[in-house]
């Protein structure tokens, strides 16, 4: 679920009640749009060589995004690090334009996935966005 938009930044949270809560982030400008998407573990010959990556012999990939391919869901901090794809965290900034602790954020969310032998399964992007802080803080 999409919650604020700050900064050219989209963050908020994804849920499972099986794997818990992360935080997540997205390139304001590059957005997937809301919906329901199919999610495989699949190589990519971008991340899949990269130490990290290579642990679970696959990255999340979201197919049938309308115009669009390789969108992953993947490390990274801050905009610039998710031109098109999603980032998952364990902590927000205050300000919320950024995320924190992604690296263990990704190995929880993997070993999880693995550990259940999941490597399709089914992603809702909700919009529920504030465009400022403020905008939350009035109740819009």
């Amino acid at each position: 679920m999409r919650i604020w938009n700050v900064d050219g930044a989209t963050t908020g949270i994804m849920y499972s009640r099986f794997y818990g809560v992360f935080f997540t982030l997205e390139n304001t400008e590059k957005l997937i749009p809301a919906g329901l998407y199919e999610v495989k573990i699949t190589y990519s010959p971008k991340f899949s060589p990269k130490k990290v990556y290579n642990e679970f012999k696959g990255v999340p990939e979201l197919k049938n995004v309308k115009g669009r391919s390789g969108i992953r869901i993947h490390m990274g901090n801050y905009k610039y690090n998710v031109t098109g794809c999603i980032a998952i965290g364990s902590t927000i900034a205050t300000n919320c334009n950024a995320i924190f602790d992604s690296m263990n954020a990704y190995r929880r969310f993997m070993n999880y996935l693995y550990s259940q032998g999941i490597d399709v399964f089914t992603l809702d992007i909700i919009d529920a966005t504030c465009t400022t802080l403020a905008d939350e803080e009035d109740g819009k």
